[in-house]
């Protein structure tokens, strides 16, 4: 096998087996040949076989590029969705809270503390003096920035209707730059405007 052969496995598409015993048969008898392999009529490099820094460079800052413009969004819809979470935690309790005084026949309290980021349900039974709490307090946004207004107390008799003893019947919630007013009417509807 010679020059011939492997001349004749480029360009008549000469079963890639004899071609490859062909380049061996050559390089073995010493002749000068590039770094390719002959593969049914093609040639391939061996150097372009790997990915070139410069590609994953691009690369690179292509993606940081995008996570850059992406980022913010991402941050204030985490911010936004913890705050409606503490809302919702909020309107919850009111809601439960009304609707126990209601079911038991007897008073209920919900205390807002702003001290705490918290509420605490508290009960005053029928030959009770005064509200005493139903377990511990609860905390409206755990590990995270939220501020409440005010103290604010709200009262809940059996026949439904809720009245303030502390602060207002509305209060605001607020975490970053967003702010939502939660509002309790008189006979319990509750209403939170962005």
């Amino acid at each position: 096998m010679n020059r011939q052969v492997l001349d004749r496995c480029a360009t008549d598409r000469v079963p890639g087996r004899i071609c490859v015993a062909a380049e061996k048969t050559f390089t073995q008898l010493g002749a000068q040949t590039s770094r390719r392999t002959i593969w049914r009529g093609r040639t391939r490099s061996h150097s372009a076989s790997g990915i070139l820094g410069i590609e994953l460079l691009a690369g690179l800052a292509i993606s940081m590029i995008v996570m850059a413009v992406t980022a913010p969004p991402v941050g204030m819809s985490k911010t936004a969705f913890q705050l409606s979470s503490a809302v919702t935690r909020a309107t919850e309790a009111i809601q439960n809270t009304r609707q126990q005084a209601m079911t038991n026949g007897y008073p209920f309290a919900l205390t807002f503390d702003p001290t705490l980021i918290s509420y605490q349900v508290s009960t005053k039974p029928p030959g009770a003096a005064s509200f005493s709490n139903v377990g511990g307090a609860i905390h409206l946004a755990p590990n995270s920035n939220l501020t409440l207004c005010a103290k604010t107390i709200l009262e809940f008799n059996p026949g439904g209707t809720v009245s303030a003893t502390a602060g207002a019947m509305s209060f605001t919630m607020s975490m970053g730059n967003i702010t939502k007013t939660v509002a309790v009417s008189k006979v319990g509807k509750v209403t939170v405007t962005p």
